[in-house]
């Protein structure tokens, strides 16, 4: 069983260790149910949230082999799952750190802890889904999967959203004959999940439906209808009547195109404003050229690549009734002088505080002068909006 631990951190910061999770010790894994596969190959989408608040290190297990020397600090919660009879498992991942999964085979939990690496993941992508595939498994053993969490961004308390699923058979044949290729359950003649290559002719006696991408060397005609659920690419031409492309498109805007051909909707001589909204994700802090800052991001869809080298782009903030004012706006809000400001990026617009004279994320960090103040936080109260100008 793990005891509690001092963790410290630069600059003399310290934090008392919290009550530890359910699953801090590997014999106390929680389970994680595995799906059955999804008939076009998709992974899980992560929505169950488990929480890392108060973890220990497993010093038993020794740390794996994608943890990087320098790795300090280290916590680490259990799960487990039990393999299908493919001996396949996709397992897919959310969450607002940065962490390191690692899952290991092991036939009974005791007390020597004797895992035996079976596949290890860096996520370093936060705020997004990423899946990792596993093979080779023996069908009904269990796996135990271990998710560990570094100190160094400060961020203590936290948790992570982890969903799994079988992975589908490479080749399957059911009992109408129909043969599909990335499924075990085909839905047709041949069902191919994935990409697929005709090297000569193809011929569609009725409808063509693409679900996802379609590339044409040379010309496309369409005298019916054309279904695409994601990319057309031809390097041809393309003859048709006429052609609906409603994805982003809407009320005032237009099609517009990049130097490399990309084209996007974008808003035609009028004046967008979004409704005000507050930041759905989780504050964290970062060091940017020796200024300590406190983020967070708003999604703004409507901000293209078009809309980021042509237009203006002006955001306001307010707290409830109080305000709104324009970013950057400086306050002397929670005794010290401190400035809101923001960066905008395709998609979305990263909200930032920075706190004059000092690098200090909390009381816990010892000051560096007589009554250097602390990063003033960025609440999720705070609403904004964002107005896009001619």
């Amino acid at each position: 069983m793990k005891t509690h631990i001092l963790l410290l951190l630069p600059l003399a910061f310290s934090i008392a260790a919290n009550a530890q999770p359910a699953n801090d010790d590997p014999c106390a894994a929680i389970v994680i149910p595995v799906g059955l596969p999804d008939y076009l190959g998709q992974p899980c989408v992560p929505t169950t949230t488990y929480s890392w608040t108060g973890a220990t290190l497993t010093t038993a297990t020794p740390n794996p082999s994608c943890v990087a020397s320098g790795f300090s600090n280290i916590r680490d919660v259990w799960y487990k799952m039990v393999v299908p009879a493919s001996g396949k498992i996709k397992v897919s991942f959310n969450s607002a750190a940065q962490m390191v999964f690692v899952f290991y085979k092991q036939s009974n939990c005791n007390n020597t802890l004797n895992f035996v690496e079976a596949g290890c993941y860096a996520y370093t992508s936060t705020n997004t889904v990423q899946s990792l595939d596993l093979s080779s498994l023996n069908p009904g053993s269990t796996i135990y999967l271990r998710a560990m969490r570094a100190l160094g961004s400060v961020q203590v308390n936290g948790s992570v959203k982890i969903c799994a699923q079988e992975t589908m058979a490479s080749v399957a044949i059911d009992y109408n004959k129909r043969i599909g290729i990335g499924t075990n359950n085909p839905l047709a003649n041949l069902d191919v999940v994935g990409k697929a290559i005709v090297r000569d002719s193809l011929s569609v006696g009725k409808s063509l439906e693409v679900r996802e991408n379609m590339t044409v060397s040379n010309d496309l005609k369409i005298n019916g209808d054309l279904l695409l659920g994601s990319d057309l690419v031809v390097t041809g031409g393309i003859k048709a009547s006429s052609m609906q492309i409603s994805t982003g498109a809407g009320p005032q805007k237009m099609m517009v195109s990049d130097a490399t051909g990309n084209g996007s909707w974008v808003i035609h001589d009028s004046v967008f404003t979004s409704a005000w909204v507050t930041s759905p994700y989780n504050s964290r802090d970062t060091v940017v050229d020796g200024t300590c800052l406190r983020l967070r991001h708003i999604d703004a869809p409507e901000i293209t690549s078009y809309i980021l080298n042509n237009k203006l782009i002006t955001v306001y903030f307010r707290v409830g009734s109080i305000g709104p004012y324009q970013l950057p706006y400086t306050s002397e809000a929670g005794g010290a002088t401190n400035s809101i400001n923001c960066i905008f990026q395709t998609g979305k617009i990263l909200l930032y505080r920075h706190t004059f004279n000092t690098c200090r994320f909390n009381s816990g960090i010892a000051e560096s002068y007589p009554g250097q103040p602390v990063l003033i936080n960025l609440p999720q109260s705070l609403e904004y909006r964002y107005v896009i100008h001619n």
